[in-house]
Parts: structure tokens; sequence; C-alpha cells
């Protein structure tokens, strides 16, 4: 249900957490109209991770003259299958909008595997002077039942079968094990065009997950609200291949997280009771430049940090347990040749590191291991990309 390691950010937007978690299986694929992927560390620009960063885009467009477009879409399927897509876009020449609507549902191949989904989005662009302001706001309502794990011989016996109980363990089925998530998002970014060669933008959301998880020992409510704000310099004289970016991300999490008994699917009698906050620090610079028109080169450094605070509420008397990473420089080198207009050959050497998350600093097993160290190393890359026969 997450990705860790990964930074994943929308329109800019931050969709990841504190901690480098992010629910992606809450976005809509029919509300993205693009992706670009960063493999390994990007820790130049997007700070801690090591597995890469990936882009997400939805695109506002600003026309002369009005627009007003509708769109309708349905699906049915296999074992219940059925998703249903809506959407508003309006186009002008100082404002632009969207306002969309999701649904899916399915009963799943194996028991207790049904899904539902719905949601809506609205994302709004209008311009002010040398202000461009960009909105997003999305609110998804998910839920989905887990049917954990079998063995080879019960798989041959029945694929479609679920975790089964074995001994005083209870099966999924029993526990009505599934994961409730509804999570709302909003943030709004500011594009301002400073001078002829500097832009600045600057970006603030908010995002409160509520997640519940009748799991097969216990059953999990959490309370999740994450804030994030950014501040980024661009230089990009018109003139010269030459474009210099710095700026700030910073990011805080706050977990509220109570485990019960689970009896049933029914939360019982209870467990801990914990307070989790943690913050990540993210400052960067990066230049890149273009030499002789074939050779470009890109050269970046951040400055990163992660605290955690952790309380167990439960316990009398309790005390908050202070982590933190020291500030980690992370740098990022990489040169590209255009041997022709189709084929390039290049070069990448960066460093990344990736502290643990809170799914595995506090998992639902109700521990708190905070001697876990972040994961760090260099990546090198040398390759060739390119098109082929146009």
């Amino acid at each position: 249900f997450g990705v860790r390691n990964v930074k994943v950010y929308w329109n800019n937007f931050p969709i990841s957490d504190a901690t480098g978690n992010a629910y992606l299986n809450l976005l809509e694929l029919s509300q993205i109209s693009g992706a670009e992927i960063i493999k390994g560390p990007a820790s130049s620009l997007y700070g801690a991770g090591t597995g890469g960063v990936v882009l997400l885009q939805s695109s506002l467009n600003f026309k002369d003259t009005v627009n007003n477009i509708f769109s309708v879409s349905m699906h049915q399927g296999s074992f219940a299958l059925i998703q249903e897509n809506a959407s508003w876009q309006y186009e002008s020449k100082n404002f632009s909008s969207n306002l969309s609507q999701h649904y899916l549902q399915t009963e799943g191949y194996r028991e207790q595997s049904a899904l539902k989904k719905q949601g809506f989005k609205y994302e709004a662009a209008f311009t002010l002077a040398r202000h461009q302001f960009h909105l997003l706001s999305w609110y998804t309502d998910m839920y989905y039942q887990t049917p954990g794990g079998i063995t080879l011989a019960q798989m041959n016996l029945n694929p479609k079968l679920s975790r089964q109980a074995v001994g005083n363990m209870p099966s999924a089925i029993q526990q009505k094990a599934s994961i409730f998530n509804k999570t709302g998002f909003i943030g709004i970014q500011d594009q301002y065009k400073i001078s002829k060669y500097w832009q600045m933008n600057l970006l603030g959301s908010i995002q409160n997950t509520r997640f519940e998880n009748p799991f097969i020992t216990n059953y999990e409510y959490r309370n999740e609200t994450n804030t994030a704000t950014g501040l980024q310099l661009v230089m990009h004289p018109s003139n010269t291949a030459l474009q210099w970016i710095t700026g700030a991300e910073w990011l805080n999490s706050h977990a509220s997280i109570d485990d019960y008994g689970n009896k049933n699917g029914q939360s019982d009698t209870v467990q801990f009771k914990d307070n989790v906050f943690a913050n990540q620090w993210l400052l960067y610079t990066q230049l890149q430049k273009i030499v002789a028109k074939r050779w470009h080169f890109n050269i970046g450094v951040s400055l990163n940090q992660q605290q955690y605070l952790y309380k167990r509420l439960t316990d009398i008397p309790s005390a908050y347990i202070s982590k933190s990473t020291n500030w980690v420089p992370a740098p990022r080198f990489s040169s590209l040749y255009d041997m022709n207009k189709n084929i390039s050959g290049y070069f990448i050497a960066g460093f990344g590191f990736s502290p643990p998350s809170l799914a595995e600093i506090r998992p639902s097993d109700g521990n708190y291991y905070d001697k876990l160290a972040p994961e760090k190393g260099w990546n090198f890359e040398l390759g060739i990309k390119g098109f082929l026969i146009k």
C-alpha cells in the first residue's frame, strides 16, 4: 500500500511524507498526463532517497478563447470490476481548471481481496501580473481487503484461498483483514517571474490521512498529518545555455498510532498508543551547462537531515525519545554527449542516503526500532540512449 525510498511529486508538490513513504495507490492514473522517472539517487534536487524520483504531471492549458471540455468513461470487467471517470476542464486566457471524479470497485480473484476506491480532484491555475498560481487538491476514500499468504499445498488445492487459520492464529476472513484509507490533500504554488533571468517558486501543502487496518494480530488506527513547504530560485539567462537552481524543502509529519486487539474484525482491548513526529530538511543547489552545443553537464549537491520524536502514551511516565541523522551532504554529477541528433552517451555519479521510514521504525508489531540507521551509497551509471528509425 505504500512506496518508500522513492520520492514522489505531483506538479512539484511532494506526495511522500517526511519519512519517505508515499501512498501511491491513492492516486488515480486517469488524472495524470505524464510522468518523469529519475533512477537512483537524485539528492541534488529532491533530497533523501536512494531508489529514485517519480515526477507526476497533470497539465492545465491557457487558451485565448474560452473552452469547456467534458469527458465520461465507464469500464466493466471480470470479478465484478466497475470503473467510472468523469471530468470537466475549463480553459481561458488567464484561468484554467479541472474538476474530476473517479470510482473503482472489484470483488477480486481471491477470497478477502475486494476493493472499492472513490475520490475527487480539483486543480486550477491562474496568472496575475508576474505571478502564476497553481492549486492542487484531491480526496480519496479507499477500502481494500488483504487476503494474506497461503502455503504451496493450499495454493495447489485452491489458488483463490485467503490466509487460513493456523493453531491459535485466526484466518484473514475471520479477522476481516483489510485497509481503510481516507486522505485529503491541498497545495498552492506561486511561480513568480522576478526579472528576465530570475524566477522564484514558492509552495506549501498539507495532507491528512485516516488509516485503519484490521490485521491478523491487532487492529490499528493512524491519524497522519503531513505538511510541506518549499522555496526555489531559478536563474536561466535566455541567451546562454546555463541554468542555476537553488532552494530548500521542509517536510513535517505527525502520526498518532493506536493499536488494539482484533476480535473478529472489531477493535478490542488497547495495546499501545504512540505519538511520532518526523522532520526532514533539504538544502540544495544545482548548475546545468551546455558546452559546444553537444556536451551537457550537471553538477549539484544537497544537505539533508531527518529527525524523529517518539513517545508511547500508554507508558506512565513517558517522555519523548529523539533520533536524528547528522547533516548529510549528497553530491551528484552527470554529463551527456550528443553523438548525433538521435543518440547520446551519458555518465552519472550520485550519492544517496535513505533514513528508515515510519513503517520501519514503528511497524505494526508495536515496537520502536530507534537503532535503525540510514542506508547510503554511491550510484554510478554509464550508458547510451536515444531513438532509432526516426
